[in-house]
């Protein structure tokens, strides 16, 4: 089943080896990594990233697979955030219970007079997103 939505298109697949057809990988790969990723979670540890939070089997369709072209763009204006990505007053001071991440900040590496460095919009909300959630949990 193919769906589009605008320019984006995202298959649907009831089973992992209708997916590695369809897209051109190799089955039984899929299924070895599938198969350790289980085991992983069972065990409560990823092997090859270390997470222990949020792991859940899989072992049932539905599956879905679409396109990702990363792109490499930044704005070098914004919202201007700390390390612990808290957002900043004109003064400098983090602004209590205030976070940010992704495109809606200031590029830390050029805040920091780095220059672009190649650090995306994608890269600043998976990281500060991150980053973000555990401050505000505390």
């Amino acid at each position: 089943m193919r769906r589009t939505c605008e320019k984006q298109k995202v298959d649907k697949f009831d089973n992992l080896k209708d997916l590695a057809k369809a897209e051109g990988i190799n089955y039984q790969n899929l299924e070895k990594t599938v198969k350790e990723y289980n085991e992983d979670v069972l065990k409560g540890k990823d092997r090859y990233q270390n997470r222990t939070k949020l792991l859940d089997t899989i072992d049932k369709g539905p599956y879905y697979a679409f396109e990702c072209e990363p792109q490499i763009y930044t704005s070098y204006s914004g919202l201007e955030i700390n390390k612990k990505a808290q957002v900043m007053t004109t003064a400098g001071t983090p602004i209590p219970g205030l976070y940010a991440a992704g495109d809606v900040t200031g590029h830390l590496a050029y805040q920091a007079g780095l220059g672009g460095g190649g650090i995306s919009g994608l890269v600043m909300a998976t990281v500060y997103g991150r980053i973000a959630g555990a401050e505000a949990a505390k």
